[in-house]
C-alpha cells in the first residue's frame, strides 16, 4: 500500500465534494490533525475508518487501487496470469475487491496483498510466505493448510475465515480485529499478537515462543493447548484456559496475571 497514493486519493475526493479537512473530520469523528496526517501520506486510517472514509467520499476500495482492478478478475485463469504465476512474476492483488475467487496453491503473491477487500475467497494450500496483509478486510475466506510464515497481519481485519491447519510461524498480528476465525490445528510458533482485538476464537495445539501483548480479550479460549515459553502481558480478561498445559516460565506469566491456573497444568 502507497501512503502518499492514497492520502492524494483522499485529499481529491474531499475537495470535489467542498469539504474542508475540520468538516471531513467532524463527519468521521476524528481530528482534523488525522486527516492532515492521511492526506500528507504520514499515517493511514485503520479497515473501518477506511470503510467510513470511502462511505462519506462516495469512493469504493478499487478507487485506491493505481490500476484499478476490477473486482471480478480471477488472476489465475487467463493464460498470461497462468505464465506470471509458473515463471515467478508477482501478481499485484494490492488495494482491489476480491470476491468468491479461487487461488488456491497460488505462490507468488510475495507483499501484494495490502488494502484489499477479500471475501469468499480460496487460499487453500496457498504459499503466503511474507506476504504484507495491511489495511485488509478478510472475511470468510478459506486458508486450510496455506503458508502464512513471516507475515504481517497490519490493521487488518479477519472475520469469519478458515484457518485450519494453516502455519502461522513468525508472523506479526498488530492493531488487528480477529474474530469468529477457525484455527482447528493452526500452527503458532514465533507468532506475536500486539495491542490486537481477538474474539470468539480457540486456540489448541503447541503455542511455542509466542507474544500476546496488550490486547484485547473477549470469548477466548485455549483448549488441550501446550504453551511453551510464551509470554503475556496486559490485562487477560475474557480469556480461559481448559485442559492446558505449560512449561514454568509461561505458567509464571500467566500466574502474575490472575488467571485461574485450576486448568493449567505445569509440566
Amino acid at each position: 500500500m502507497n501512503e502518499i497514493v492514497i492520502g492524494n486519493k483522499i485529499a481529491e475526493a474531499r475537495k470535489a465534494k467542498g469539504l474542508s479537512q475540520a468538516q471531513f473530520a467532524q463527519t468521521l469523528n476524528v481530528s482534523p490533525q488525522a486527516v492532515s496526517k492521511w492526506e500528507r501520506g504520514e499515517s493511514l486510517p485503520d479497515i473501518i475508518m477506511l470503510g467510513k472514509v470511502t462511505s462519506v467520499l462516495g469512493l469504493s476500495m478499487n478507487d485506491f487501487s493505481p490500476d484499478r482492478q476490477e473486482t471480478n478478475i480471477i488472476p489465475v485463469e487467463t493464460p498470461e496470469q497462468k505464465t506470471e504465476k509458473k515463471s515467478g512474476t508477482p501478481i499485484n492483488m494490492s488495494f482491489a475487491g476480491w470476491k468468491d475467487v479461487d487461488l488456491s496453491g497460488i505462490d507468488n503473491l510475495h507483499e501484494r496483498l495490502s488494502g484489499a477487500n477479500i471475501v469468499r475467497c480460496k487460499f487453500i494450500g496457498a504459499n503466503l510466505n511474507g506476504t504484507i496483509f495491511k489495511a485488509n478486510n478478510l472475511k470468510q475466506n478459506d486458508f486450510t493448510n496455506a503458508q502464512l510464515r513471516d507475515c504481517k497481519f497490519t490493521m487488518a481485519n479477519l472475520n469469519n475465515n478458515n484457518f485450519e491447519d494453516a502455519d502461522f510461524s513468525n508472523t506479526i498480528f498488530k492493531g488487528c480485529r480477529i474474530d469468529n476465525n477457525n484455527l482447528n490445528n493452526a500452527r503458532f510458533k514465533g507468532t506475536e499478537f500486539n495491542k490486537s482485538e481477538l474474539r470468539n476464537l480457540i486456540f489448541s495445539g503447541t503455542i511455542q515462543d509466542c507474544t500476546f501483548v496488550h490486547n484485547i480479550f473477549k470469548k477466548v479460549e485455549f483448549v488441550g493447548a501446550t504453551l511453551n515459553n510464551t509470554f503475556f502481558k496486559g490485562k487477560l480478561k475474557g480469556v480461559t484456559f481448559i485442559d492446558c498445559s505449560a512449561d514454568k516460565i509461561t505458567y509464571e506469566f500467566l500466574k502474575s496475571a490472575g488467571i485461574d491456573m485450576t486448568n493449567i497444568n505445569l509440566v
